[in-house]
């Protein structure tokens, strides 16, 4: 399923199933450990891991000029980690996947 190095969304154990980037960086038997981007480690199941694989028109919440707020948005283009999302607001910017979270 999962290999170590796999860049992912995990759920963050202390959050109502919201899915934060992350890295595949231990494996046990029936679970795996994840660290976050903000360095955080959780173990968990595999079933709340999964592919970091976001698409044009996806919705997401990102940290807006990298604030402690998330804000609801679209993705309007990727290229590699780099991610432009447009706002509900009306506004937009280019900012780093690891600003970004997803709902469940």
């Amino acid at each position: 399923m999962w290999s170590i190095g796999d860049r992912v969304l995990a759920v963050w154990p202390f959050e109502d199933k919201m899915y934060y980037p992350a890295i595949v960086c231990g494996r046990g038997d029936d679970s795996f450990t994840v660290q976050f981007d903000d360095g955080d480690r959780a173990e968990m199941p595999g079933e709340e891991i999964r592919r970091l694989d976001l698409r044009d028109g996806d919705r997401v919440q990102g940290r807006w000029r990298n604030r402690n707020l998330y804000y609801e948005g679209t993705v309007l283009e990727q290229r590699g980690w780099a991610i432009h999302v447009r706002y509900d607001d009306g506004d937009d910017e280019w900012t780093s996947i690891c600003l970004i979270r997803v709902a469940g």
